[in-house]
């Protein structure tokens, strides 16, 4: 951001220049705090709230919940503006919208803190670029802006820059301020209120997504199942048809054996009564 170059003038010269937020790993405190994204692990805390203990998970928020308010908020403000969303702004977008929506999750208060050092969320400098309490960007009349580019040439005076980079810089924030006015979408009416709704529909729609994807995964596999278990069936009946088959087959065999069996007995019974009847012939 253009502003992290004049820090050193104002009485907050000790604090890392961007405002973060950091969520504990169990998902119970969100913090809002000055640091250095990716660049220092420092930081300072600036306010923070905490869900009741032994509250259910549901009223705390999960990952999942992160995604999604990140994403409205991003879709809320789609150009990043150093005059207007930047970095106290999301931060503190963020930290309102997740409060409301733990407080109306439990309904009851959050536990909840601000250090002395709150007094620098959301500005820069003497401006207060973040209304704290509502989301709400400040920065938006010309005499504003005009107290704000003279703060920065007293700055790059200050720093005896070259009146080259002063001028680059003034034409940075004209350009940003053009671009901010161009893609405002937030008409500064209960902005949190606004995202909060959007976070519901779109959490809504998620999940009900999620539970249509696992209903349809629940009946892939269920017909999977039955898949496996009609071809299992199938695979015993064949087993028991061909058995059946070969039984058969090996009583069609044995009655043969026994027929012909039966037949070698008639013609051993019939020589035998030749052969007696040809004694009795002889011993007449």
């Amino acid at each position: 951001m253009i502003f992290h170059s004049f820090n050193s003038s104002t009485s907050s010269s000790s604090l890392p220049p961007e405002d973060l937020i950091r969520i504990d790993a169990n998902y119970q405190t969100l913090h809002l705090v000055k640091g250095q994204w990716c660049k220092d692990p420092r930081y300072v805390l600036l306010r923070n709230f905490t869900v009741p203990p032994g509250a259910p998970l549901r009223q705390r928020l999960t990952v999942l919940d992160c995604a999604i308010l990140a994403s409205v908020i991003s879709d809320r403000a789609e150009h990043y503006s150093q005059l207007g969303h930047m970095c106290m702004w999301f931060a503190a977008t963020f930290y309102l919208a997740a409060y409301r929506i733990c407080h109306n999750r439990a309904g009851v208060h959050m536990k909840s803190q601000e250090k002395r050092e709150f007094r620098f969320a959301g500005k820069w400098k003497r401006f207060q670029m973040v209304d704290q309490r509502t989301g709400d960007l400040l920065l938006r009349q010309a005499e504003s802006l005009q107290t704000l580019k003279e703060a920065i040439k007293k700055g790059m005076e200050k720093r005896k820059e070259v009146q080259e980079n002063t001028d680059r810089y003034l034409r940075m924030v004209d350009e940003d301020a053009a671009l901010w006015e161009e893609n405002e979408k937030i008409d500064g009416r209960d902005t949190i209120g606004a995202i909060v709704v959007l976070f519901e529909a779109r959490r809504k729609q998620i999940r009900q997504g999620m539970t249509d994807k696992i209903q349809l995964a629940q009946e892939a596999r269920l017909q999977e199942r039955l898949a496996i278990e009609e071809k299992a069936r199938k695979e015993e009946r064949q087993l028991a048809e061909q058995r059946e088959k070969q039984f058969m087959e090996r009583q069609t065999q044995l009655e043969k054996q026994l027929s012909l069996a039966g037949q070698r007995e008639t013609q051993l019974q019939e020589q035998l009564d030749q052969a007696r009847a040809e004694l009795r012939v002889k011993a007449a």
